[in-house]
């Protein structure tokens, strides 16, 4: 995706007043900055990395912890995920990765 030395967009927030510090590492991803807030999740832009220079950038939809915690919609938002990983699209974002 990217040349040695390249810059990524969006890079790490800069912690400005009022500015929420992010998690940097999510799993295998790296939040680069938040994208939106709503009342079921935070959306993330973060970049996949993997071997052999393998860089992808994702965008990262993180339930708030409330919400986490509740069974009814965890089990409710994994068949949404698996519903969507079945959609193929242009208008339709698609689901790549499910985890905790």
């Amino acid at each position: 995706m990217s040349k040695p030395g390249a810059s990524v967009p969006g890079g790490p927030t800069s912690g400005a007043p009022g500015e929420e510090e992010l998690p940097r590492q999510l799993g295998k991803y790296t939040l680069l900055r938040a994208l939106a807030s709503g009342g079921m999740a935070k959306v993330y832009l973060a970049i996949q990395r993997a071997v052999a220079g393998f860089e992808k950038l994702v965008v990262i939809k993180r339930i708030l912890p409330d919400l986490a915690r509740d069974p009814a919609f965890v089990d409710m938002l994994l068949s949404e995920a698996r519903t969507a990983a079945t959609l193929n699209h242009p208008n339709i974002v698609q689901t790549f990765d499910v985890g905790e």
